[in-house]
């Protein structure tokens, strides 16, 4: 669903959303070369960063929670109105990152986060975000990058192990709401896994990178992680950060062909074969993907205008991808890094936009498929 550039910001630390608008405008702007020096200045502004906002997830179109973090501390916000009011909710104590979030009901939300002590746990609501419990996942993980919810008592959590050299991708999942957490066995040399997403309770896919001795970075399972298989990407594809699956066999994910570039794929029968899907940007990267149905998705982009210049976009299909129509998002909204939609016509879109004082975050909200956006405000 989202875009990670490392895919945790512990408190006190260099901000990866933040360091990670920069790269990409770098890396878009003027190749490779350039994205060192855009992350180590970008590391000195963020010393007093605002927070930034991380990911949403919303159970229907007026309820939504949204994760944010800052140099001080891990915040999490609801609205029950649609965006128009926020409101900040307690959480655990001793928190140092959050990373994604699901929202099964109007009540129930998990959340995929770390301890200060660097311990992976998820954090779990059943009251719509008045009470937040830490449930701790097995210590084999070394970290949780994304969670998928298709349930209130049912939820997956990708990751990665804790093998020094060669990390691997792991999966453990609940079917008791965070009680019990069991390890699900994934193929043999499987790379680390960023996100997953499940139509069902028992059909995900979950994407990551190509591992050493697996060079299938997609995995699937149809019985609720009792079996995992390998699924090969397309040609060229080394590495995917997000993905959307609004049915069983359907699923919709962005894939690296480079450091600079990436592009949309595609699945219509469960994971076993991929294809590359065309779209109206030659030249992007994908910050977020998001289906609420079959045939329509928005796709939250970085788009290169012009050899010196970036700029936020959200791509949007309602025929199954056969053809996508660009929405420019407002002129302050740059750089885009997740997207949910509720429905064909309502989403949110998060980012954050570099300055001289570090990132400023921008949530956005839209209810006619993108055509115009309103910005939201968080406490």
């Amino acid at each position: 669903m989202r875009f990670h550039a490392t895919h945790t910001q512990k408190l006190g630390s260099t901000s990866s959303i933040g360091v990670a608008t920069l790269v990409i405008a770098a890396l878009l702007i003027a190749g490779p070369s350039s994205a060192v020096s855009a992350a180590a200045s970008q590391s000195v502004a963020n010393a007093g960063a605002v927070p930034e906002v991380f990911a949403i997830s919303c159970s229907s179109t007026k309820v939504c929670e949204a994760l944010t973090t800052s140099a001080a501390k891990v915040e999490i916000f609801g609205t029950t109105t649609d965006g128009a009011t926020w409101i900040s909710q307690s959480v655990p104590s001793g928190l140092a990152a959050v990373n994604d979030i699901s929202c099964p009901s109007t009540s129930t939300c998990y959340v995929a986060a770390e301890e200060s002590s660097g311990r992976p746990v998820v954090l779990i609501t059943d009251n719509g975000g008045k009470l937040w419990n830490a449930s701790r996942l097995p210590t084999a993980m070394f970290n949780a990058s994304g969670l998928s919810c298709r349930a209130v008592t049912t939820c997956e959590v990708v990751g990665t192990t804790d093998s020094g050299q060669l990390p691997e991708g792991f999966v453990v999942a609940t079917t008791t709401s965070g009680k019990l957490w069991k390890v699900q066995k994934v193929p043999t040399g499987q790379g680390k896994l960023y996100d997953i997403s499940c139509a069902t309770t028992k059909s995900c896919e979950a994407v990551g990178l190509r591992g050493v001795k697996n060079a299938d970075m997609i995995i699937g399972t149809s019985n609720g992680g009792t079996t995992w298989s390998s699924h090969a990407p397309p040609m060229g594809v080394f590495l995917s950060y997000t993905i959307s699956c609004p049915t069983a066999n359907l699923c919709v994910a962005d894939g690296f062909l480079s450091p600079t570039e990436s592009e949309v794929m595609r699945t219509a029968n469960a994971g076993a074969t991929w294809s590359a899907r065309s779209s109206p940007s030659t030249k992007f990267f994908v910050a977020g993907v998001s289906c609420s149905n079959r045939t329509s998705c928005e796709i939250a982009v970085d788009v290169k205008k012009t050899a010196t210049s970036v700029t936020g976009e959200v791509l949007v299909t309602t025929n199954d991808g056969a053809t996508w129509t660009p929405r420019s998002l407002p002129a302050s909204a740059l750089h885009p890094s997740f997207v949910f939609c509720a429905s064909p016509d309502v989403c949110e879109v998060t980012g954050n936009n570099p300055t001289v004082h570090g990132p400023r975050s921008f949530v956005l909200g839209t209810r006619n498929g993108g055509r115009t956006w309103s910005t939201q405000k968080l406490p």
